[in-house]
């Protein structure tokens, strides 16, 4: 199974749709209506499986935190619902201690990366989040 396959599996058990679009300006979105959940996708707009599989984990996680917003919500309601979703995505796919074994025995980021599954830019992300809250 692959990395993508194993967050479509997930997904598919919570019972939120998921489906592809052919948006061009849009890489991915979740919603909730009537308290059910969907994530919508252009793979096209993904460079590879890492990415695809962030951001699939990244609408899954606004799925699992309810953290939601309108485009009429202030920026500080989308900074916290963005970091909502981030930091439990973090947590269950590559916790501080994780990070902080990579970080003693290892020099590339895209190391963890590749072992993860994860994106390089959400493992910063992650870096951030865990030294915002004191875990590393």
């Amino acid at each position: 199974m692959t990395i993508v396959e194993s967050i479509e599996d997930k997904i598919y058990l919570k019972e939120i749709v998921l489906q592809q679009h052919n948006y061009d300006n849009l890489k991915a979105v979740s919603i909730k209506m009537d308290s059910k959940y969907a994530i919508f996708f252009n793979p096209k707009l993904f460079r590879d499986s890492i990415d695809l599989h962030t951001g699939l984990c990244h609408e899954y996680y606004h799925c699992e935190t309810d953290s939601f917003y309108t485009f009429n919500d202030s920026s500080y309601t989308v900074q916290k619902k963005e970091f909502q979703a981030n930091y439990k995505m973090a947590l269950d796919l590559c916790p501080p201690e994780l990070i902080k074994c990579y970080m003693q025995h290892h020099e590339e980021l895209w190391e963890l990366s590749d072992f993860v599954g994860l994106t390089e830019e959400f493992l910063k992300e992650a870096i951030r989040i865990y030294r915002s809250k004191g875990l590393l």
